[in-house]
């Protein structure tokens, strides 16, 4: 099945009444400030991808209705509330300790920005070609995104930079970061036809450029009967927060959590009972340490821990380790 990956560029002027003629040919996965505009077209999502921390309220015309989002933990959690439809969550790369306890499933790499997080999407929902639109990665000030969209006042500074051929252009950071992280991604899945219809911007080395017309009579002539197999698709689904397993894993994690606390105290208390005598001689302390190591709250965030701190910690307190790192814990365990 071909996807669309619809970026806000300033580009998506050009073809933006294209993408409503070829409704339903291709799976259209939009993200970010693309959600405010494309209903003003009367362009209809199938998936939309969120990432960004902070939002701009005043970007998003209306709530998202039924559709389906996939989103990662970064996200504002006052957007979240206004989706009405499914949501898919996805393990950041960067997820919390907590996140890596609960789930064994190997991080989602989303790459640098929406539209890197959208074809990492299409890419594990198997389509193929991905065609990107609207993914200019540049910019001239003044023209940050497509026209209909609300910028925010405080837009990073943008750089100086070149295009395939030479051409002058604006960009900011994450943008070159997400243009090499494509080049990358599309390098590691070369059973994939990676399409630039953007018809504007910096490009993507790699990555073919054609103009959304061509696409269209490529690869995008066969109606696909979407909304009939994404409502087929997301019908045995639950909402990750509402699975049995999930709350199960929860409840698991917060009981490992409990009985650490029980083993720090216990250790201190022993520590007690045994001064002046070393506590790393101490057998039933030994034991005690066995006990916290084998907890899942341990291996899932306080061992970690341990190791992050640890270093410097053990330069300004060097005598006894094993105290320090019960001390660290206990400070840990008192927010939980």
């Amino acid at each position: 099945m071909p996807a669309i990956i619809c970026g806000s560029g300033p580009s998506l002027a050009k073809n933006v009444h294209e993408l409503k003629e070829i409704e339903d040919k291709a799976l259209l996965i939009a993200g970010g400030t693309a959600l405010s505009l494309l209903p003003l077209h009367g362009v209809r999502v199938d998936f939309a991808a969120m990432i960004d921390p902070e939002l701009s309220k005043e970007r998003f015309k209306e709530d998202l209705d039924e559709t389906p989002l996939f989103y990662q933990n970064r996200v504002d959690r006052d957007f979240l509330k206004t989706v009405q439809g499914p949501l898919f969550w996805m393990q950041d790369a960067g997820s919390s300790l907590i996140e890596r306890g609960l789930f064994e499933e190997k991080p989602f790499d989303g790459g640098w920005n929406v539209v890197t997080f959208s074809a990492a999407i299409a890419t594990s929902l198997g389509c193929n070609p991905i065609i990107f639109v609207g993914m200019d990665l540049s910019a001239r000030p003044g023209e940050i995104y497509a026209p209909g969209v609300k910028a925010t006042k405080n837009e990073e500074k943008l750089m100086l930079t070149h295009g395939e051929n030479a051409e002058v252009f604006y960009s900011k950071q994450d943008w070159l970061m997400a243009r090499t992280w494509l080049e990358k991604f599309a390098k590691m899945h070369p059973q994939i036809r990676f399409l630039n219809a953007t018809e504007g911007g910096i490009g993507v080395p790699g990555i073919e450029n054609l103009s959304l017309s061509s696409a269209k009579d490529a690869y995008l002539q066969k109606t696909q009967g979407l909304k009939e197999r994404i409502s087929k698709a997301l019908d045995p689904i639950f909402p990750i927060g509402e699975s049995e397993e999930m709350m199960r894993k929860v409840a698991s994690l917060k009981e490992s959590f409990s009985r650490a606390r029980q083993h720090v105290d216990a250790f201190l208390m022993r520590m007690q009972e045994v001064f002046p005598s070393p506590i790393s001689e101490d057998g039933k302390a030994s034991f005690i340490l066995f006990e916290l190591e084998e907890e899942s709250a341990y291996k899932a965030v306080l061992e970690m821990l341990w190791q992050v701190w640890k270093e410097p910690i053990l330069r300004e307190n060097p005598s006894c380790p094993e105290l320090q790192k019960i001390l660290l814990f206990k400070r840990v365990l008192e927010d939980f």
